[in-house]
């Protein structure tokens, strides 16, 4: 789950620096965001020792401010220490309870510690929310962690909604391939590889994927013209070269 909440991370810091109310005193609460700024600045540099440190002070100054509690979560998020982060969000949402963004991030939380059930619950409620920008985002958080318990046959669900809003997600589509390899739905993983080819033709590892694909289950007049397509459009990539070898182990290329 490292990388999906990564992600969830990057996007939110870069859009959190606006958000959040002022506490009464100007100049006390001047410090506190200027303190804030500089933790964000050094977490987005994984600078973390300063990164905690600034951000300690800024909820010293301001401990009810909802964002700065909300980006001191990320930072424990960040290091995977789930358990850490949970206070920090959870008051975040008390403050602030219809935030779809500190509910996509309760929802890695939950993840994060084993609550699978409770933490799909929060992001169906996030991709509900027809206003929260990222919503494709909160849909491939709920579909890995979905894949990394075991419970493939709930991916296609939200991975289906993802490539909805974006037909070119590679991210949704690889992991869409492997739930049906699990569940042993060769037809729907072959039409997912597919689809990815067409929908992306500039990416030569989904020729590669596609005629390896038809390459290990021996319908080899399928994988033919994606390794012709390779050695056609990407001849000097290293896909095209290993479409050059099983193009000469099919007998169908000289050396």
């Amino acid at each position: 789950m490292k990388k999906t909440f990564s992600l969830l991370i990057a996007l939110v810091i870069a859009g959190c620096a606006a958000k959040g109310p002022e506490t009464p005193a100007p100049d006390k609460a001047a410090l506190a965001e200027s303190r804030y700024k500089m933790g964000v600045a050094y977490l987005n540099t994984n600078t973390d020792y300063k990164a905690f440190q600034e951000l300690q002070s800024a909820l010293e100054l301001a401990p009810d401010n909802d964002k700065y509690l909300y980006t001191m979560g990320l930072f424990f998020m960040k290091k995977e220490r789930y358990s850490e982060a949970e206070p920090y969000i959870k008051k975040a949402i008390q403050i602030k309870p219809d935030s779809s963004e500190y509910l996509n991030a309760y929802a890695a939380v939950l993840a994060g510690t084993g609550r699978l059930n409770e933490a799909v619950e929060y992001w169906d409620k996030v991709i509900n929310d027809p206003g929260y920008p990222y919503q494709i985002m909160a849909l491939y958080n709920a579909a890995n962690a979905l894949y990394d318990a075991g419970r493939y046959s709930r991916v296609p669900y939200y991975l289906d909604k993802a490539l909805n809003i974006n037909r070119r997600y590679t991210d949704a589509y690889r992991l869409l391939f492997k739930s049906y390899i699990k569940t042993g739905d060769r037809a729907k993983a072959e039409q997912t590889l597919l689809k990815e080819a067409e929908m992306i033709p500039e990416d030569p590892d989904n020729y590669l994927r596609a005629a390896e694909f038809y390459f290990d289950s021996r319908e080899y007049s399928k994988a033919v013209p994606f390794l012709e397509k390779l050695l056609e459009n990407f001849p000097d990539a290293p896909q095209g070269k290993r479409a050059g070898e099983l193009m000469k182990r099919l007998g169908l290329l000289n050396e």
